[in-house]
């Protein structure tokens, strides 16, 4: 997990999975409905039940640290979270449901591959019927009109720029090292690709390897990647 310098970790957001590694064996953790965890242990916070909203140095402590993430596998998943700051109720009424994905495996699972199953657990498939254009179509059944050569690097978001000039393909590469990465549009023509800022502007000198169909690009580790592609 990530996490900003001396930030708070009693209780931690969680994006898409969470993973205990002990040697050759891991369990995988990830849940729909109720994404704030706590790991090790339940940590008392320092939030008192009375309606506290003056944060005081009684409030400051220190962040938990590896040795204290080390003691055991638990996760405790927070369901309900009451009056403290506020002046709402102590008690939840009501059927609510909260639906976990769990899984196990007997090798060490690489950061890359536990994403690609937490995203896979947080995205259903959706399905779309459509009416072909032609009775006589050439396209095939099942096809991509995107694809990557390079599973490390998964293609985050691919969407009309903001500017309406080309598209924005954003890709995450959740591997230590840096990643080659081929993006593939078999049914489109790659004109020009660029790398651009999270705003979306063009970075200068920052052109990427195009061929008819494909562009190509150095994924530094950990970061996500901005390319505008235009077609």
């Amino acid at each position: 997990i990530d996490y900003f310098p001396n930030v708070y970790s009693d209780v931690i957001s969680v994006q898409s999975f969470i993973r205990i590694q002990d040697d050759d064996y891991h369990i995988l953790w990830s849940s729909l409905d109720a994404p704030v965890a706590s790991l090790c242990r339940i940590w008392p916070g320092y939030v008192s039940p009375a309606h506290r909203c003056l944060s005081d140095d009684k409030f400051r402590h220190k962040p938990q640290t590896a040795e204290d993430y080390s003691q055991n596998g638990h996760i405790y998943s927070q369901l309900f979270n009451n009056n403290f700051g506020t002046n709402f109720a102590v008690s939840q009424t009501g059927l609510c449901v909260f639906r976990y994905c769990l899984t196990t495996g007997e090798d060490k699972l690489s950061d890359s591959q536990a994403v690609r199953w937490g995203w896979q657990t947080k995205t259903a498939f959706s399905t779309l019927f459509t009416d072909r254009a032609a009775p006589n179509g050439k396209l095939p059944a099942i096809g991509q009109f995107v694809q990557t050569n390079n599973l490390k690097t998964p293609i985050l978001n691919f969407k009309k720029a903001e500017n309406g000039k080309g598209f924005i393909l954003r890709l995450w590469n959740f591997s230590k090292n840096m990643e080659r990465v081929t993006i593939t549009f078999p049914y489109l023509k790659v004109k020009s690709a660029n790398l651009t800022n999270p705003a979306e502007e063009d970075k200068k000198g920052a052109k990427c390897d195009i061929s008819e169909q494909a562009v190509s690009v150095n994924a530094p580790s950990n970061e996500i990647i901005n390319i505008r592609v235009c077609f």
